[in-house]
């Protein structure tokens, strides 16, 4: 985790409940999993979010899917607490890495930001883990921007010859 994004405790402990409500919601109508959501964060002495953000909260966990608060907050909350959805369990794995990776970049060159992060995502997933595979994927991109180039220009002159 860098320092631009601090975690903060209560955004800690909300997805905490969210995680927990997720485990217990499947099963469950929307309004049983709103009012599991409200008791939950009242025992933790967290305010009661707005309806809509509840509402989107809710529908996550019936999906088996919890809703992440925050990046931060989220990692620190599955090492607490391991996040109910493998899924999620992987993404905050990439994301940590990808963390890493852009901290030990910026590090050595003296930037920050993070540049280049889809290539980032992709080498930190195995994806491009050779020269073929980066100039496929580069020829692939190429061809859609051409595709995507003929097709303004060809909408272009049909709009001017009306």
């Amino acid at each position: 985790m860098d320092n631009t994004e601090p975690v903060q405790p209560g955004n800690v402990q909300r997805q905490l409940a969210i995680f927990n409500i997720v485990r217990r919601a499947q099963g469950k109508s929307m309004a049983e999993i709103q009012q599991m959501l409200r008791d939950a964060f009242a025992r933790r002495r967290l305010p009661i979010p707005s309806g809509t953000w509840l509402d989107a909260v809710a529908t996550e966990a019936s999906y088996g899917k919890p809703y992440i608060v925050d990046l931060p907050s989220a990692v620190a909350a599955d090492k607490i607490m391991a996040a109910p959805d493998p899924n999620v369990e992987e993404y905050l794995q990439l994301r940590r890495r990808l963390r890493a990776s852009e901290t030990n970049t910026s590090q050595r060159s003296g930037r920050t930001g993070n540049a280049a992060p889809r290539f980032r995502v992709a080498a930190a997933t195995g994806r491009l883990n050779n020269a073929a595979a980066r100039r496929a994927l580069a020829t692939a991109i190429a061809l859609a921007v051409a595709v995507a180039a003929a097709a303004i220009v060809r909408a272009v002159n049909r709009r001017r010859s009306r």
